[in-house]
């Protein structure tokens, strides 16, 4: 849910491509699989001093085990 705690800063192309093609296997797999418990997280990793993130890990998980994880330079 993009609430205010949940935003992350990233450059414009991050939401699209790779991230998004991520976010809709996970929609795909929670509606494939509604007795699961899938999670979406989206990791920034910031270099020190620095409030933009220069990647960002996604990873999707279903039932607690890893089923993709990826970084996505933040261009």
């Amino acid at each position: 849910v993009n609430i205010q705690d949940n935003i992350i800063s990233e450059a414009p192309a991050s939401n699209l491509g790779l991230k998004k093609s991520i976010e809709n296997k996970a929609i795909k797999l929670a509606n494939e699989n509604p007795n699961s418990i899938i999670n979406f997280q989206a990791a920034p990793q910031r270099r020190l001093g620095e409030s933009r993130p220069h990647a960002v890990t996604v990873t999707v998980t279903q039932d607690g085990k890893v089923v993709e994880s990826i970084s996505i330079l933040n261009k």
